[in-house]
């Protein structure tokens, strides 16, 4: 088992009580987390928020000072960070992360955000998201890495924008240039397939899981996206693949997206 694995299988070991699923959401130094939670519950207005997560990789004032006045104001605090920084300090729950800015320690910290997720709203945590990175890492993505030379933009739609938000800050985009999708099998999908089957039709080059690039057969989004994050940072810090799996498919069937 790679790093990568034990660092998200710690994760998902840890354990929250039921959480009020009104939240405010900061980060600092994680890049996407935020934006990967933020949609997962949807916008939360200020006034209405009865929780606040604070994401970090390293000690931020200002998300102290978050913290402090979320305390004053009643909310729960949950903070997702190395342990020992300040903030710790201001939390009810805490979930830790390795003092590491490698891709194990953003794959946790995405891992962390889907327990807050699932612990307000009473879902069950991915437990088979080790076995799903696990595989991720034996898939080819060479087209990719062949590609990101080049340059490539993001797209993705719902939590997948953190994703993609996560994907710029490794390797930055540059427009007009092949399209790589982050997708999760959600009520987004069939729109987002759509519109990237249209830009196949117009003679874009687009790069999409389940189609072009190998994946995991789609289940839910932290499933989804998790395994896509680390088959892209391996094909951007490498050839990427395993010779063995060149001709691997590009994932077994699936049903069409809920609507």
């Amino acid at each position: 088992m790679t790093v990568n694995m034990i660092a998200v299988r710690t994760m998902l070991a840890q354990r929250l009580p039921p959480l009020p699923s009104a939240m405010l959401v900061h980060e600092h130094g994680l890049p996407g987390v935020a934006t990967y939670l933020r949609r997962r519950f949807g916008n939360t207005r200020p006034d209405q928020a009865r929780a606040h997560v604070a994401i970090a990789d390293s000690h931020d004032p200002l998300l102290c000072a978050h913290l402090q006045a979320a305390r004053q104001a009643g909310m729960v605090c949950i903070g997702i960070a190395p342990a020992g920084l300040p903030m710790t300090k201001l939390c009810h729950y805490f979930l830790p992360l390795e003092a590491d800015p490698g891709i194990a320690t953003l794959l946790a910290a995405f891992a962390a955000a889907e327990l807050v997720f699932c612990a307000a709203t009473a879902r069950r945590p991915p437990a088979r998201l080790p076995e799903r990175l696990a595989f991720a890492e034996q898939l080819d993505w060479s087209k990719l890495s062949a590609q990101l030379a080049c340059g490539v933009t993001y797209l993705a739609r719902g939590p997948g924008r953190g994703i993609a938000e996560a994907a710029a800050f490794l390797h930055p985009p540059v427009q007009d240039q092949a399209i790589l999708a982050f997708l999760q099998h959600d009520a987004t999908r069939s729109g987002t397939e759509a519109w990237l089957a249209d830009c196949r039709a117009r003679g874009q080059l687009v790069l999409a899981p389940w189609a072009e690039l190998p994946a995991p057969p789609p289940q839910d989004p932290a499933s989804d996206l998790l395994p896509q994050l680390y088959a892209f940072s391996r094909a951007r810090n490498s050839g990427c693949g395993n010779p063995s799996q060149r001709n691997a498919p590009a994932s077994t069937a699936c049903p069409d997206a809920p609507r």
